[in-house]
């Protein structure tokens, strides 16, 4: 009777252990984002448009390895022939500009020339480890290319409804001027648009923390296991 007892705590003790593993899992991938609803822009070289944009982000607490980040973008005009470069700041909203050194880039963009939708731009982070509960700014510019027809323009897809609570979505009209990006109001909010339409993926730290329920869950199945094992008779104790 006791060693079916025991049999039944150790199955206990291995689905424990198993909602452990998947605990774990469910914090394995974060992804945040705002589904497209509208449109702004253009985007592009000349005066007539914003040559910096960038959507804010806030790092998820459990997940703060940047995997992914997308970015839809359309041909407003000759959009083949835009060229821009992307990069990741720290962000001071308060102030409206961005801060320190750029913590990654990747440079001559090719822009969108889809006249019928929006192309999807996603960027590879490799896995950058970036602070918790922090905000960031991705970060768009033309203003280092200066090879670019200033008639080349995209409209960068974007959202209406505050779908996304932990950043918004800025624009600066800096010219060719990336160094007025530091200076306090840089950037600018557009009336009418919460967030570019964007999706970044985040990883899990290397080691992950389990929900207390499952802990607590775990713990108890051991001390259970270990009860029972004390019970149980010794092998030539009289039955």
């Amino acid at each position: 009777m006791i060693s079916s007892t025991v049999r039944s705590m150790q199955n206990l003790f291995v689905i424990t252990a198993l909602c452990v593993s998947f605990s774990a899992r469910t914090h394995a991938q974060t992804t945040i984002g705002a589904a497209q609803t509208t449109s702004v822009g253009p985007f592009t070289r000349a005066a007539s448009g914003f040559q910096s944009f960038g959507q804010s982000f806030t790092v998820p607490t459990l997940a703060p390895r940047l995997s992914s980040f997308s970015l839809s973008f359309t041909n407003f005009f000759n959009g083949a022939a835009l060229k821009f470069d992307a990069y990741l700041y720290a962000f001071d909203a308060a102030n409206r500009r961005v801060t320190g050194s750029a913590l990654w880039n990747a440079l001559n963009i090719v822009g969108s020339s889809n006249d019928f939708g929006f192309d999807t731009r996603t960027f590879a982070m490799g896995d950058l480890t970036l602070s918790p509960g922090t905000l960031y700014l991705f970060l768009l510019t033309a203003s280092n290319q200066s090879g670019v027809p200033t008639d080349a323009a995209n409209l960068v897809g974007a959202n209406d409804a505050d779908a996304y609570a932990g950043g918004s979505f800025w624009i600066s009209s800096n010219g060719a001027n990336t160094a007025a990006l530091f200076t306090a109001g840089a950037f600018s909010p557009v009336d009418g648009v919460s967030d570019a339409s964007f999706s970044a993926t985040f990883l899990a730290s290397q080691q992950v923390v389990p929900e207390p329920s499952v802990l607590w869950l775990s713990g108890f199945g051991v001390t259970v296991l270990l009860l029972f094992m004390r019970l149980r008779p010794r092998s030539g104790s009289q039955k």
